[in-house]
């Protein structure tokens, strides 16, 4: 292992931990880096734990990847997780009839 973090080294940590080949992927060895508060290249010796909620650790996915991270076989996004036939308007909790 080199002096400093990056996303292959992190997926090389995470399969030798035991995880299987599904959760040492790209988006799993970011997701260590952002719990390390490493960004790609920074020293090992400047990690840290860190405690992230999940939109926190996705923000930091978008600021400091290499593109778009794939999720099996296509790239998803906010509107691809929206079930077919709703629109984006936020419920107002008031009736429709009123």
């Amino acid at each position: 292992m080199s002096s400093s973090a990056s996303v292959s080294e992190c997926q090389w940590l995470l399969r030798n931990m035991g995880f299987d080949r599904e959760r040492y992927n790209e988006r799993s060895a970011l997701v260590l880096l952002a719990l390390l508060g490493l960004k790609p290249n920074d020293p090992w010796t400047e990690s840290e734990a860190r405690s992230l909620r999940t939109v926190e650790i996705m923000g930091w996915i978008r600021d400091h990847s290499s593109g778009p991270i794939r999720l099996r076989s296509s790239v998803a996004t906010c509107a691809d997780t929206r079930p077919s036939g709703q629109d984006s308007k936020r419920p107002t909790g008031k009736s429709e009839t009123s």
